[in-house]
Formats: structure tokens, C-alpha cells, sequence
């Protein structure tokens, strides 16, 4: 098994413990975690965020952002 799929399963389990868990079973987690994965602690905190707000193909897609132009420029275009 490559380490990446590895890694997703983890997450995957990993995830809904850390959501429904309290402030010291969330450090407990994010331990365990840290020593799984070798990762640092604060990138293990953003990637359980970015986990659960990603879609169910594991894909978070880019926001789209609105372009601000300046009355100048936009008698320009």
C-alpha cells in the first residue's frame, strides 16, 4: 500500500473521533496522530480541517475570487 492511501485512511478514521471529541481528547488524538504519520503537530491540525471540509472525493476545490477593478481600467476594457 502506498503511503499516500495510507495516510488518507488515517484521516479518514481519525477525523469524525477528532470533530465529536473535547479539548483534551483532541490533543490525545492529534499525539497519536503526530506519531502515526510524522507529521508536525500544527500541519496534523490543518490537515483534519481541510479533511472535513473536503468533498467526498478528497477534492477541495480552489475558491473563486471576484475581480475589483478600478473605474480607470474598467473604462478601459
Amino acid at each position: 500500500m502506498a503511503c499516500g492511501s495510507l495516510r488518507r485512511e488515517v484521516m479518514s478514521a481519525v477525523t469524525e473521533r477528532y470533530r465529536s471529541a473535547r479539548r483534551a481528547e483532541k490533543g490525545q488524538i492529534l499525539d497519536a496522530l503526530c506519531a502515526t504519520t510524522d507529521w508536525h503537530r500544527e500541519h496534523a491540525v490543518r490537515a483534519l480541517c481541510l479533511h472535513e471540509a473536503a468533498h467526498p472525493d478528497g477534492i477541495k476545490p480552489a475558491p473563486e475570487r471576484k475581480r475589483r477593478y478600478g473605474a480607470t481600467i474598467e473604462d478601459a476594457v
